[in-house]
């Protein structure tokens, strides 16, 4: 049996902009709770969607801060 996972995939595309980031990964939030509300994912499935998208935005931050000068563009 399929499920909604087969074909939701997160990909990001991250430019460097940290507060593109931050409402990316918002809106991604928004987007897969009212897949859950709408009925069209499980509990279970919503889960798993968030933790992705949570560690994606978790693991861009921790690499952010260990190449602050790329972000600040200070040299």
């Amino acid at each position: 049996m399929e499920k909604i996972t087969d074909y939701i995939d997160i990909k990001f595309s991250y430019n460097g902009d940290l507060g593109k980031l931050q409402h990316q990964t918002q809106a991604n939030l928004q987007t897969i709770q009212m897949l859950l509300l709408n009925k069209i994912i499980t509990r279970e499935e919503y889960k798993k969607l968030g933790e992705d998208i949570v560690d994606y935005f978790q693991k861009t931050i921790e690499s952010a801060s260990k190449n602050i000068y790329y972000y600040i563009r200070w040299f």
